[in-house]
């Protein structure tokens, strides 16, 4: 199918069913570093990682190469709905998906150290939303269903507008979280946040519409990221020197804003790395099978990372595991290694389950009718304001 968005006097072709091989690569990368992320802060935490030892810049740094994760996975987002048709449909099965991992957490939790009297952990799994359980889960929603008005816009927007556009929301978004980060009268969440989303929504959208990373040079895009991340790095260290100052830096300072998601130094770093495997063609036939295979599940090895079930993992793997292994940041690896496999095969599980009922007429019939309820409510409201 061929989606056409037309800005002003510029016409640009859309193919958004074709896969992008080096895109799916990303968001697998992606996942890898969240699980490394939430483990290496599980041992930081349990004192399996000292703070100042080896260990602990090596988290650091890796942490520091990686914090594009978040924002990666929005600009992919962002890449592949701008000029699509919206479908209600797809936050529906993402709910679906959401509700049964989270039931199942739930029964596995209740099972070792059930509440006493009722408790709003019985509702997660059925609001997850509403009660903010999973934050990435609800900005990503509230960013999908505001989609529809943020393709208008963008469509009505030249070139020049949107760049400005992208441009004015980062400024905004940095000075906010890295000047005024002291105040609470604006909010971006430090990139937790469903603002940051629209951000980065139309600067995927800029980089789908207008960039042509055939005129990138490769060694250039590596060269900003590795900048980027250094940078990063070397802002933590400069801030954590200044909060030891008495005065007003100590006060006011926060050393860990390098590592925000809308900091600048990761906000360049994650289009960099964006562009970087945007440019990536995967062309082993091997490759682009495991690639397949694996990128569907992503989404549910971060659901199944919540603090509460994730903890209990990792108190399972690293104390009846790994523990006789002298390297914390390899018994780390090994989790991780551990969980991603597990997780994923787990997912693989629910797929095939869910298989059974996505095949039924009944289903498509029902997905169908939730695609075009939006449409109809329109028609209908349109018909109502042409007979006032």
């Amino acid at each position: 199918m061929e989606n056409v968005i037309t800005n002003n006097n510029e016409h640009l072709s859309l193919n958004t069913n074709e896969r992008h091989y080096g895109l799916d690569l990303l968001r697998i990368i992606c996942m890898v570093m969240v699980l490394f992320r939430h483990v290496s802060h599980y041992a930081y935490q349990a004192g399996i990682i000292a703070d100042g030892s080896p260990d602990f810049y090596i988290r650091l740094i890796t942490n520091g190469f990686s914090n594009f994760l978040v924002n990666c996975f929005i600009l992919i987002s962002a890449f592949f709905l701008v000029g699509q048709k919206f479908k209600l449909s797809r936050i529906f099965k993402l709910q679906l998906i959401v509700s049964f991992w989270l039931i199942i957490s739930a029964i596995i939790l209740f099972s070792i150290n059930p509440p006493q009297g009722f408790t709003w952990e019985y509702l997660i799994p059925f609001f997850p939303v509403t009660l903010n359980a999973i934050w990435f889960y609800t900005c990503y929603v509230a960013m999908c269903l505001v989609s529809p008005l943020l393709n208008l816009a963008i469509r009505h927007m030249n070139k020049n507008i949107h760049l400005l556009t992208c441009i004015l929301l980062s400024v905004l978004a940095i000075l906010i979280n890295n000047i005024l980060g002291f105040t609470n009268n604006f909010s971006f969440g430090n990139g937790h946040s469903f603002p940051w989303f629209i951000v980065l929504y139309f600067i995927g959208a800029y980089l789908k519409l207008y960039i042509n990373s055939k005129n990138i040079k490769m060694w250039f895009l590596i060269v900003i990221y590795l900048l980027s991340c250094g940078l990063l790095i070397g802002d933590w260290f400069l801030l954590n020197y200044l909060k030891g100052i008495p005065g007003f830096f100590a006060e006011y300072v926060n050393p860990d804003h390098p590592f925000d998601y809308n900091s600048i130094f990761t906000l360049v770093s994650s289009i960099s790395i964006f562009l970087i495997f945007y440019k990536i063609k995967v062309r082993n036939k091997t490759c682009q099978k495991a690639i397949k295979f694996m990128a569907p599940h992503m989404f549910a090895i971060y659901i199944l990372d919540r603090d509460n079930i994730r903890n209990l993992q990792c108190d399972f793997a690293f104390q009846k595991i790994v523990s006789k292994i002298p390297s914390p940041i390899t018994q780390v690896m090994i989790v991780i290694i551990m969980l991603f496999i597990l997780r994923v095969l787990l997912d693989v599980c629910r797929s095939f389950l869910f298989k059974l009922f996505e095949s039924r007429k009944w289903y498509n019939n029902f997905i169908k009718k939730l695609d075009s309820f939006p449409y109809r409510v329109i028609d209908r409201l349109n018909f109502k304001e042409k007979t006032i």
